[in-house]
């Protein structure tokens, strides 16, 4: 479990630096890196389909919040997971919560 999400801090190093450009901030919590292995890790496969998981399941929505336009700037995008969901849930903490 531990290797897989150093895999998937790796691997979110390229989106975390693009929404940073953008003045924003993205975090997980442990529940959404232990879904995204789980939706990401294959036997088979090892590890491989994992970028394909992040893509979907936190890239795609990450997207969709930045580009509604309600963000501003220091805020922070929240990805965590409800029991029994087949998605990440996506939060937006103000900038004004942040700082408080």
């Amino acid at each position: 479990r531990e290797d897989i999400h150093k895999i998937i801090d790796l691997m979110l190093g390229k989106l975390l630096g693009r929404v940073t450009s953008l003045g924003y901030k993205v975090e997980l919590t442990d529940k959404a890196k232990d879904f995204l292995s789980e939706k990401g890790y294959d036997p088979q496969y090892g590890a491989r389909p994992l970028s394909r998981a992040i893509q979907k399941f936190l890239e795609d929505p990450v997207a969709e919040e930045i580009l509604k336009g309600d963000l501003k700037e220091g805020d922070v995008i929240m990805a965590d997971y409800e029991e029994n969901g087949e998605n990440l849930t996506i939060t937006v903490k103000k900038h004004e919560q942040v700082t408080e």
